[in-house]
């Protein structure tokens, strides 16, 4: 009976160390996509700032390409900080 449990909660430990394994792997991808995603909102405020020394674009659009490279940043935080705690 003692073998039973054992067996058992070693199947359950088993189970849910892959569970987080799985979990690991599904938000390193997600950061990878988020990392890469701010780097284009990067790119894009590089753009749109060389833009408006020109005056081409308007303080909206800049304001507008910060506030998603503000997003992107605070994204690739959140699952950072959700990597370092499955660890």
């Amino acid at each position: 009976l003692e073998v039973q449990r054992l067996t058992a909660e070693l199947e359950q430990r088993q189970s849910n160390v892959h569970e987080l394994d799985v979990e690991s792997q599904n938000i390193q991808r997600l950061l990878t996509i988020a990392q890469q995603r701010l780097e284009l909102r990067n790119k894009d405020v590089d753009r749109v700032n060389s833009l408006i020394e020109r005056n081409a674009v308007s303080t909206s659009d800049v304001e507008d390409a910060l506030n998603m490279q503000l997003e992107s940043s605070s994204a690739v935080a959140t699952l950072q900080n959700q990597m370092d705690q499955a660890k």
